[in-house]
Formats: structure tokens, sequence, C-alpha cells
């Protein structure tokens, strides 16, 4: 059974690396078969300067010269769009297209190596990836420096099923981008899109890439033993290192502008953010969190998780016994690593089990339990990435990287089912708090007529009303190419109309509409039925107005009982639903109102 099983995984290991490398042999094949290597009597210095980084002698040995076969191809295909017969259009894309794969350093691959020899019972895979242009261009050159010891093995935990480590160059990455963009003809475009984002989230891209550090790790570690609960959720965290606080500052803020996030939390060094979460009983009890310790920016699904990884574990996974055996004859200096625990499959797939929902029609629980079935020994993964001055290079124990990453399917699918969730009930929980601010602004609305005999005024865009010109006070609402109703102030007058907060505070404050498009500080729309009823909206969960001004008129009749059956059920001049239905979908469309009955 032992040899069948080693058989078994040997033909796996080869199978997958000829997989990955099948484009670039293929590409090598094809120039054989020209006659171009075979006219090429001398040897290739290449070939024995890979030979040194790889295992001879073991059971898998590939080499492939592709030095200049892709800028030769590419070539070719150039000379075919560039038949007079061809639409001009499509000689400007490949064009265009030439340029990006250039800047990217495709054409500078020069050539790839893999192997695979067994070593201390494991099989110890080697893949190399050559380039001409070294580490200075293209896509080699968003993968960090030199060489340096993985100091995030001393951080995380014993217990820690999955971990992906990578140095990365942002400010290279950035300017790669912006380069690619500049070669398609869409600078501009992305500028616009970024500046957008800018106005819409308070986020300015540009301003914030100084402050990364070069570093990003992906880990899942096993689920609390603080939480006692029957469905385990495992605690995941995005670590990014950086360079100073103002990552974490400007995401946080732009995060708060959409009143995600709760008030800020200090102990020691860490400050943190915790994400606003409705309890819902369809998601395992969860402590989402944005913090920072000055040294990383952390994401997690937990709080507790975040301290332990601030302060580093006191059982850190390079003392293992399970680290200790797969690292042994791995370098122990790199420029990132990838690391799956040996029970890391099982454990995950028995998370998932718990989280499928067993119904006839759904073929998860069967698909998991046919996994189960065929799920073999494992002996993990431990593949370290080292940056050369002519390449990268890859050395790992376990099955080729590609392979060994397969247990980060198994968080991808917790991933899945929890993230959606999680995701509903934010929205859930956006609703219910319109819901609630609108019924403060009624309270506030009503009182108010009350004391005046009439409504608070509403605006249009530059409105004349009986009470004479009134204008739109909130900015974020005079930026919208479809003006909106709402609150209005009288000008041109001595003494103001009086107002919901002034100069008698009905209400403290408009509350903003949290699904506002402008950010979480639009205010809600309102209407002022000609001081007969009125009409509060929130543009809802899809983002868009569905029910304008002049829908508004049409199916709100204060003279009527309320709500009509036009407002429940009506269609608006956009085509959608006038009221949003969680039945029909969590981000369906429809507005969210409120109506004088």
């Amino acid at each position: 059974m032992a040899s069948q099983h080693n058989r078994t995984h040997h033909f796996t290991s080869v199978l997958v690396t000829l997989s990955l490398l099948a484009f670039l042999f293929l590409v090598a094949a094809t120039d054989l078969k020209s006659g171009n290597a075979a006219r090429d009597k001398a040897p290739n210095p290449r070939f024995y300067a890979v030979q040194d980084l790889l295992d001879t002698g073991g059971s898998f040995y590939l080499y492939s010269d592709t030095k200049g076969l892709f800028k030769k191809y590419a070539t070719q295909f150039q000379t075919i769009l560039n038949n007079p017969q061809m639409p001009p259009e499509t000689s400007r894309i490949a064009g265009i297209a030439d340029k990006v794969v250039d800047r990217l350093g495709v054409y500078g691959l020069q050539d790839v190596g893999a192997s695979a020899i067994m070593d201390n019972g494991m099989r110890r895979m080697k893949m190399f990836i050559g380039s001409a242009d070294g580490r200075d261009k293209g896509c080699l050159s968003l993968l960090g420096g030199n060489p340096h010891p993985l100091t995030i093995l001393d951080r995380v935990s014993a217990s820690t099923l999955l971990l992906l480590n990578m140095d990365c160059n942002e400010q290279a990455a950035w300017q790669l981008l912006r380069d690619a963009a500049l070669d398609a003809d869409g600078l501009k475009d992305l500028d616009k899109a970024l500046q957008e984002l800018n106005v819409q989230s308070n986020l300015d891209v540009a301003a914030l890439v100084p402050s990364l550090g070069g570093e990003i790790t992906f880990v899942v570690d096993v689920p609390s033993e603080r939480l006692q609960t029957p469905k385990p959720m495992p605690r995941f965290a995005l670590l990014w290192r950086v360079k100073n606080v103002d990552a974490y500052s400007k995401i946080a803020a732009s995060m708060q502008k959409d009143n995600l996030l709760d008030a800020e939390k200090t102990e020691g060094k860490l400050r943190m953010m915790p994400f606003k979460v409705l309890a819902d009983p369809s998601i395992p009890p969860i402590t989402p969190v944005l913090a920072t310790d000055g040294e990383y920016l952390y994401v997690s699904n937990d709080t507790d998780y975040v301290k332990d990884l601030s302060a580093g574990s006191k059982t850190p996974l390079r003392n293992s016994e399970a680290f200790k055996k797969l690292s042994v004859n791995i370098p122990t200096e790199g420029n990132g690593c990838f690391y799956s625990s040996p029970d890391a499959y099982e454990k995950m797939l028995g998370m998932l089990d718990k989280y499928a929902d067993k119904t006839p029609d759904n073929p998860l629980p069967a698909l998991l339990a046919n996994a189960k079935k065929q799920q073999q020994p494992s002996t993990g993964n431990f593949t370290v990435r080292v940056n050369r001055p002519d390449g990268i290079l890859y050395v790992g124990h376990g099955m080729l990287p590609a392979l060994g990453m397969l247990p980060a399917v198994g968080a991808g699918g917790l991933a899945s089912i929890a993230v959606p969730n999680f995701l509903e009930a934010q929205v859930r929980s956006k609703v219910s708090r319109a819901q609630s601010d609108m019924r403060s602004l009624a309270t506030a609305i009503e009182s108010y007529y009350v004391d005046n005999n009439k409504f608070p005024v509403s605006s249009e865009d530059v409105s004349l009303t009986p009470f004479g010109k009134v204008v739109q006070q909130n900015p974020a609402l005079k930026q919208q190419t479809t003006f909106r109703t709402n609150f209005g102030q009288k000008v041109g007058q001595p003494i103001p109309v009086m107002t919901l907060t002034t100069p008698v505070s009905y209400i403290t404050s408009y509350p903003g509409d949290p699904f506002g498009i402008k950010g979480a500080g639009t205010p809600f729309c309102y209407y002022n039925a000609q001081e007969l009823g009125w009409l509060l909206w929130s543009c809802g969960p899809d983002g868009e107005y569905n029910m304008t001004l002049e829908d508004a008129k049409k199916v709100y009749n204060p003279a009527v009982p309320n709500p009509t059956k036009e407002l429940l059920t009506g269609v608006g001049a956009s085509g959608k639903s006038l009221t949003y239905d969680a039945t029909n979908g969590t981000t369906s469309s429809g507005d969210i109102w409120r109506v004088k009955q």
C-alpha cells in the first residue's frame, strides 16, 4: 500500500508540474520542430546555471529555454493583424497589447526549470523562472528585494493551518499599473476612476501607497478556544506591513464615512476599530476588526487573534514539530513562503461539513463526503520563494506550490459561506438603521407640526413655494445629476424658516442615509405634500434612488389612507420597484420609505 501511495503521489506531482509548465514547454517544443534549436550547436550556459539551482538524479527534471520565443510569436501574430484586410482598430489594439505584455516582462522570460527528488521521506520540489531583465522589469519587479529571515514564522502560532506570506513592492506595482494604463491610452480614465473613489469613499490610493511596507501575509488558524459554538469558524487575518499609521488612518476614515466601524479602542500600542456587526444566528459569533500596531495593518474576523498576532506567539510556528520536519533542507531566508499543516485539509473539510446546508438539492454534502473518502495522509507543505538576480526560485517540501495551496480551497469555501452571510447581515443592519432613523425624523416632523401648524419646508432645485424661495442645504445632494428633494432652508428673508434643529431642537441633527450615494452623510429624501402630509425615503441597498420626486407626487396622496397600493407595488420612471422588499434579495432594487399615514 505504501509503495502504491508513493507511486500515486509521484504521478500527481509530475502531472501538476507538467500542467503548470505546459505552455512554456509547448512553445519550446514548437521552436525545436522548426529546426531553430537544431541549428544551434553551441552549449547553452543557462542550462548549467539553472541545473546548479535544481536537484538532479531525482524522479523528475525539466528545463526549457524560452529566450526570445514569446517576442518571436508575438511579432508573427502582429504581422497577421497588420494585414490591410484587417480592420485598423485590430492592429491598434494589438499594438497596445504588445506594449502591455512587454511592460509586464513576459518577453524577458528566458528559461524555466523544475525538479523533484525524495528527501527525508518527502518530495522536495524546486522550480525556477529566469528573466533576462532580472528583477528590474515587469512582474518580477513587484516581488521585493533580497532574501531575508522569514520573521513571520515567529509571529504566527504553531496551530496555524495555512500561511501565505510574500514580499511585494507596492510602489513598483503602482507605477506598473500607471505605465500599463498609459500604454493602453487609459491613464486619464484611471485617474478619473481614482478621483471618483476619493470623492465617494474618501480614499486617496496614490497617497496610501507610500505608507505601505512591502510585505503581505494571509493566515488561517484554528477556531478560537474562547468561543464555544456548534459551528466553529477558523480565525482569518490579513497582515500588511506598514511604514507608519497613515494607511490605518486613511482606510479607517473611509470606512467611517460609510458608518462601518465603531469607535476606536486602544490596548498598548494596538489601535483597533471593530466592524459594526448585527447579531445574526446565521453566522457564527465573530468580532471583525481593523487594527494597527505601527508595524502591521490588520484585518481579521477575530479581535483576540489580532492581539495574539501583534504580541507574537508564545508557541510560534517555527518551533512546531510539523514545521521542523517540513523545513529540513529548505532555505531559511527568502522573500515569502507558503505553509499548510498536515491536518489543514482534514480540518477544513470538517468545518465546511458543519456549514453545509443539508438540503436535498445541495450537492455540497455529497462532494464533501466523497472528498473525505478519497483523502490520503498528507505531509503538509512548506515552500519558500527566493529572489535571485536572474529570476525567482521556489523550493518546497510536499507537492508543487500550486498543489500545496489546495487546502486554501477549504478556507475559500468557508469564506464563501461566511462572508456573504456577514455582508447580508451588514445590509440588514443598515436597513434597520434607516428605518429607525426615519422613525425619529417622523416624530420630529410631527412635533414641528404641532408647534407650527405646518410641516418643515422641502426643497427642489431652486423651487418657489408659498413660503418663498428655498435652497437645498446639503452639498452632497447638490452634486447629483438628478436632484432629490430634501429638507430646505428659506433664503432672501430677514428671518430664515425654522428647521427641525433650530431654533427649537426637535431633533439634534439630520441623520444620514446609511445607503447614501454620496456616502453615509447624505440625508434622507423628504417631500412636503403641500402641508397635507410628508414622505421620507432612503435609496436602499442598491444605492440608487428608484423613486424620483415626480414618482413621489404620483404615488403619495395624503388625502387617502397610506401606504397606497401604488406605493407598495409601483414601478418608477427608472423601471425599477419603488419599494424595497428584502424577500426579493438583500440588495434588490427599491427605496426604503416612511410616510404620514
